[in-house]
């Protein structure tokens, strides 16, 4: 399907509101970032499954859809330059340093969750349970604020 804003973006400038121009940044951050995460997709499929130790991430992707998607992706980052462009939008600046520190702050209050103490809610834990659990649970929140030290220092 041809898009319809090649035509149009010759035209003037149109102006957006300021909630207008902050929901359409928004929508096409989300997509760039999807863009972002099918180009990671294509490299696990291209060079092997990621094994991890509680995770194994997998893509299953032919030739034929591998460089189907490389198209896709090169079009969509055409099309979003474009529309910056045409629209004068900003580009968002993420600061990856404390989204990462904030995602081990909510996973340290996650893992206190986790304490054989809190698990009882889902049922009786049994003391052999609690022995693995409770320092592993333990280091592992130690790590956290490891983590949070660092990248909040």
């Amino acid at each position: 399907m041809e898009s319809t804003f090649e035509e149009a973006k010759n035209t003037p400038h149109p102006s957006l509101t300021e909630p207008q121009r902050n929901s359409l940044e928004i929508t096409l951050c989300e997509m760039e970032r999807l863009v972002f995460h099918s180009r990671y997709v294509r490299e696990v499929a291209q060079n092997a499954d990621e094994n991890g130790v509680m995770l194994q991430r997998h893509a299953a992707l032919d030739e034929s859809q591998i460089a189907q998607l490389k198209t896709i992706e090169d079009a969509t980052m055409e099309q979003l330059t474009l529309l910056r462009d045409a629209l004068h939008l900003r580009p968002r600046r993420e600061d990856l340093q404390h989204q990462l520190l904030s995602a081990f702050s909510i996973l340290w209050a996650d893992l206190e969750d986790e304490r054989p103490g809190r698990m009882v809610g889902y049922g009786k834990i049994e003391q052999a349970a609690i022995n693995v659990l409770e320092p592993a649970i333990g280091k592992l929140v130690e790590l956290c604020r490891d983590f949070v030290a660092v990248l909040g220092g």
